[in-house]
């Protein structure tokens, strides 16, 4: 938590502190577009070991919707009706657990500012989650997928950014490794809130989270166990994606 601490609250906190709420087309900025859907295709396919045709893909046992529709056939009608506006920020841009350097004196590093530029102020932590859930954390057998998924539907089973996740949870989990990456989670969302303030629409956190699961499934870095979990956690957020679009009219209350 210390390291998280000095990464988020004391270097890049300096640059999120001059957040402004801006209007921010997110499904632009992350750069969703049907021109990729024939690498996701084959992504997919190549993953399950099957076509990836009608409207769900199975997966030991898991059975979730096919997401090689939503950037070939739903995507196009897509429109982010929803308030434009979310806090932008400088970020790092490229924040990653090689990025961030620990050196022998337990001081904290980081570095390859190259990406660096002004966008989703969420970003950067939603960047280090993907990784801690599709490389750092290890999966090498079908007992720990089906608990790495188990994580991911409570990842997902977000309604309010402002609020923290339950850490009770953890004791749902008897891997170490899963254990440990929910706690890691668990810290980071807990710097939403001062981000975001009253922007809590988890929209947000579904369309970051699914642009880099997506992209996951070509990492060198991860197993074929971490590509399946990130496909599955890619598929599940299209879905919240589109509902949340389509539903874009309905009036959110989030307390009264």
């Amino acid at each position: 938590k210390h390291k998280l601490e000095i990464v988020f609250k004391k270097q890049l906190g300096r640059l999120y502190e001059a957040s402004n709420n801006e209007k921010l087309n997110l499904l632009e900025y992350y750069e969703y577009s049907n021109k990729y859907a024939a690498s996701i295709r084959k992504k997919v396919e190549s993953i399950i070991d099957a076509p990836a045709n009608g409207h769900t893909l199975n997966l030991h046992g898991f059975t979730f919707p096919n997401v090689c529709n939503f950037y070939e056939i739903e995507l196009a009608g897509l429109k982010e009706n929803i308030t434009p506006y979310h806090y932008v920020s400088y970020l790092h841009g490229d924040l990653n657990g090689a990025n961030i350097i620990v050196d022998a004196q337990e001081n904290v590093w980081l570095i390859d500012f190259f990406h660096t530029h002004k966008g989703h102020i969420l970003k950067d932590l939603i960047k280090l989650e993907n990784d801690i859930l599709y490389i750092f954390m290890t999966i090498d057998s079908l007992e720990e997928f089906k608990e790495a998924v188990a994580l991911v539907d409570i990842l997902l089973e977000v309604n309010n950014l402002g609020e923290a996740l339950d850490t009770s949870l953890k004791s749902n989990f008897k891997f170490h490794q899963i254990k440990k990456a929910f706690e890691i989670i668990a810290i980071m969302r807990s710097y939403y809130p001062d981000l975001i303030h009253t922007d809590r629409d988890p929209y947000q956190l579904f369309v970051g989270l699914m642009r880099y699961s997506m992209h996951t499934l070509s990492f060198d870095e991860s197993n074929d166990w971490q590509k399946k979990l990130a496909l599955y956690a890619g598929s599940i957020c299209s879905a919240k994606i589109k509902n949340t679009l389509q539903t874009a009219n309905d009036l959110r209350i989030d307390f009264i």
